[in-house]
């Protein structure tokens, strides 16, 4: 016995359904899916958390003996402060599967994964120190050089091998890719962008960059992919409209340091001290 539910045909227990366009678009909770709030808020906070480390290992990190893994490739890639804006755009990246994953189950998989990158770099920034040598001679003369030294500033030049920066991006990419080819498509480019950033701001050499990306698909291809080996199932995403809060906040954000630089705010010395 079958029924009809908001433009998809949906089986007896919710088993064997069929989703028009790709998301959950309805209203309320659906059949086997869990959408329980404080279990969502739990995960969200065991990924901020996770994070913090990455702060610490960072300042702990600073007059260490660490490694450079300069090479050739990484001067085909000239100083270029602008892209200093595709840089900044990674933060939000870690948004998507919060706003497209409304099944709690599936998004544990997917807070896995991330956990899983997090904790393997750790691991080796701990082991094997990488220390990014950057331009510190450089005049704030706009607001992107501005935009590079404020990050200077609060990221110091270690934690390098594997760029998380990047890795989290490609994951949670993937992870789009895999729930909403059309969407995955658009921040899989963006991340594209995000790796070209990472090295013409002097944030990352390119073995860092390569390291991330592959970081990124071992936690995607063990934590996240078997749990939807045939794509989401009905009412396991939100509808991608959630998604436009996106570029909302990057472009509110982007305007708000515009503004703060305009305004002559500089919470840093500049050049930073050695």
């Amino acid at each position: 016995m079958r029924r009809r539910a908001r433009g998809r045909t949906v089986a007896d227990g919710g088993e064997g359904a069929t989703a028009v366009l790709g998301g959950a678009e309805a209203v309320g909770r659906v059949a086997g899916v869990d959408d329980d709030p404080v279990r969502r808020a739990k995960l969200i906070g065991l990924a901020l958390c996770t994070i913090l480390f990455y702060f610490v290992i960072n300042r702990w990190s600073v007059g260490r003996p660490a490694h450079s893994l300069h090479t050739v490739l990484d001067t085909w890639f000239p100083f270029s402060p602008p892209w200093q804006v595709f840089y900044f755009g990674y933060l939000f990246f870690l948004l998507i599967p919060v706003l497209m994953i409304r099944d709690v189950r599936l998004l544990g998989r997917a807070v896995a994964a991330f956990v899983f990158v997090q904790l393997v770099a750790y691991a080796i920034f701990l082991v094997y120190p990488v220390r990014m040598h950057r331009p510190t001679d450089f005049a704030i003369t706009d607001v992107f050089t501005w935009g590079v030294a404020f990050t200077y500033f609060v990221d110091p030049p270690y934690n390098c091998f594997p760029s998380l920066h990047l890795g989290n991006a490609v994951l949670t990419a993937l992870i789009a890719w895999r729930l909403d080819r059309k969407v995955g498509g658009w921040f899989l480019l963006g991340a594209a962008l995000i790796a070209l950033s990472t090295v013409f701001v002097r944030q990352h050499y390119v073995l860092d960059v390569l390291g991330g990306a592959a970081l990124a698909w071992i936690g995607y291809r063990l934590w996240f992919r078997p749990a939807v080996p045939d794509g989401p199932r009905p009412g396991q995403l939100y509808p991608r409209r959630w998604l436009l809060v996106i570029p909302a906040l990057y472009l509110t954000v982007l305007l708000g340091f515009y503004l703060a630089y305009r305004a002559g705010w500089q919470p840093f010395p500049w050049p930073l001290p050695s």
